[in-house]
């Protein structure tokens, strides 16, 4: 008898009550936690109690104007709320997307502000506003513009209102008046190239019509890819080759806010366009072959060029790049201290307004 009794309050019984304690915590982590073990009930129950608690939803958005907390009444029946609809400037709102989930069932989105909650479906749910970037073609008179090919592989969309969107392609989009001002805006999603497809076979935008200047504000970028930050397409050889080549009433150039470069990726971009009096400003810091080849030549109205930001080069990078610019008046800084084959050939070819060259910095 005594005997047993060791047995069991002693080495025995210690055995068996560790194994009752790892029972019970891995019970606890199967239904709820501490909360199992302090209450005695688990999640399993949840969803039924939760119905009539409130709940609160949060919105994201994501640099645009700030929206109050919202909330909701968990149900047995499902539920659909409109989200208040936010701004932020320069961009238009493309629905929200849910980042935070209820319980029990998924909440989904519909119609970019059309929150639906399941049934029994409870928990506070954020909401993260969806921005889409675009370019602005504008001016005080009419005007139109064309692309005879589409050398796009994504999608262009275009808008007069900035509320209905049409697939952009080779037909004429006529500009519309607004408040004294003509405008048409574009966007693109999954373009690796806008202008061309390869060296050879590029194609330049058109703008015609009675319109002697037409302005063009945004980032470029939000053309090829407006999602660019999420779809991961990056541009590709040739991208935006001959874009704007000859166009006379282009008098403003977009942002191109690209830091890496591919090969040839704004050649002739802007050769021709006789209008342009301010280039844009190049951010790339990392070039590539004859990225920037002929790519304001003939640009007579060019008077300021951009800093160049680069202190690598690539062959042929700014080959032409401003020859017969015959208005520019002042060089850029050259900072690179290592060239490369043609890398400033023919660069301030026929700048006969140009007095005073650039110093050199390569050593190499």
């Amino acid at each position: 008898m005594k005997h047993t009794e060791k047995k069991f309050f002693g080495l025995n019984f210690a055995r068996r009550f560790k194994f009752l304690i790892v029972m019970l915590i891995a019970l606890a982590s199967l239904f709820g936690g501490a909360s199992f073990l302090a209450s005695g009930k688990s999640n399993i129950s949840r969803t039924a109690s939760a119905v009539g608690e409130t709940y609160q939803i949060t919105y994201n958005t994501d640099g645009g104007d700030s929206i109050a907390d919202d909330s909701y009444i968990s149900s047995a029946s499902q539920q659909t709320i409109t989200l208040a609809t936010p701004t932020k400037s320069g961009y238009v709102f493309g629905g929200y997307t849910i980042t935070t989930q209820t319980f029990g069932s998924n909440s989904s989105i519909s119609s970019k502000t059309t929150l639906t909650i399941p049934a029994n479906a409870y928990g506070d749910i954020v909401v993260k506003a969806t921005w889409i970037g675009y370019v602005d073609f504008s001016s005080s008179q009419s005007f139109s513009i064309r692309s005879s090919y589409k050398r796009w592989n994504g999608t262009i969309y275009y808008s007069t209102d900035l509320s209905t969107w049409s697939t952009f392609g080779t037909t004429a989009i006529n500009a519309v008046e607004t408040d004294g001002t003509y405008h048409i805006y574009m966007y693109g999603t999954n373009n690796t190239r806008v202008s061309a497809t390869s060296s050879s076979a590029h194609t330049s935008w058109a703008i015609t019509g009675t319109a002697s200047s037409v302005s063009l504000t945004g980032d470029i970028e939000d053309l090829r890819d407006t999602f660019r930050a999420t779809s991961n397409k990056k541009m590709i050889a040739n991208c935006y080759d001959y874009m704007f080549s000859g166009c006379t009433k282009l008098t403003s150039a977009p942002t191109l806010s690209a830091e890496t470069l591919t090969d040839y990726c704004y050649r002739r971009m802007f050769a021709g366009c006789t209008g342009l009096t301010t280039a844009p400003a190049l951010q790339a810091t990392s070039l590539a072959a004859g990225c920037y080849q002929s790519m304001f030549s003939g640009c007579t109205g060019l008077t300021t060029a951009p800093a160049l930001q680069a202190t690598s080069l690539a062959d042929s990078c700014y080959q032409s790049m401003f020859s017969g610019c015959t208005g520019l008046t002042t060089a850029p800084t050259l900072p690179a201290t290592t060239m490369t084959t043609s890398c400033y050939q023919s660069m301030f070819s026929g700048c006969t307004g140009l007095t005073t060259a650039p110093a050199l910095q390569a050593t190499s």
